[in-house]
């Protein structure tokens, strides 16, 4: 087993979006994608699980910042980071990003870790927008919102596992529906990539590897290239 529980919390915050995030702008298709990418650090408890701790809290952040060199070449496209070195990055602050640049897509990386070494592979959870609006009028402008997002991160994440399954084959152990753990009233499409294991021998190789880290965040890249055009 592995702890989700602390990921599907951070991501169901994450994800919602405070008042101030108009939907109608005039002249939003001539804007940028603001995409935004949070490289997740790694929490205390991880503490004894793992040998080289210091290098694993890198991985997240190395494939961020080569996913914002990727896409900077594109003019499409706005990344902007949580983080941008090795620091900590509370909630709050994260919150505050969102609702300062309103991302029109929202991609968390994390490692994975499982009690053993027999555990790999990766994973890519997107948001259940849908549970706390069970029977309410499906032409109401909150359900459209929130069936869209969750439709649009749905999409995302087949793309991606698509794209890794060529990087990592046989490594996909799927796509799962992660509960949001909070609820406001404005959503945003978003996804939550892990990578791999780094209690697993090979996966930790692999991840702590500059190859196998510009190849992950050019499957990403590809990926968000793909959902958009």
């Amino acid at each position: 087993m592995h702890h989700w529980k602390k990921i599907i919390v951070l991501l169901g915050l994450l994800i919602f979006v405070y008042a101030g995030f108009t939907a109608g702008e005039s002249d939003a298709a001539e804007k940028r994608k603001v995409i935004l990418i949070d490289a997740a650090d790694i929490s205390g408890d991880w503490a004894g699980m793992i040998k080289d701790k210091s290098a694993v809290v890198d991985i997240t952040l190395a494939v961020a910042l080569y996913m914002k060199e990727e896409m900077g070449k594109d003019r499409e496209f706005n990344v902007i980071l949580t983080r941008e070195k090795d620091r900590d990055i509370d909630l709050q602050e994260k919150m505050k990003l969102i609702e300062k640049n309103k991302p029109d897509f929202l991609i968390s990386l994390h490692v994975n870790r499982g009690f053993g070494k027999a555990s790999s592979g990766f994973e890519i959870y997107y948001p259940d927008y849908l549970t706390d609006v069970a029977g309410q009028d499906k032409k109401s402008e909150r359900f459209q919102l929130r069936n869209r997002a969750q439709a649009d991160s749905l999409k995302m994440a087949r793309i991606i596992q698509e794209n890794l399954n060529r990087l990592f084959p046989r490594k996909s152990r799927g796509i799962r529906k992660a509960a949001s753990s909070v609820n406001y009233e404005w959503v945003v499409p978003s996804v939550g990539v892990a990578m791999g294991f780094v209690t697993n021998d090979e996966d930790r190789k692999k991840l702590l590897s500059e190859k196998a880290q510009r190849e992950i965040a050019q499957a990403l890249v590809k990926s968000v290239k793909v959902f958009y055009r």
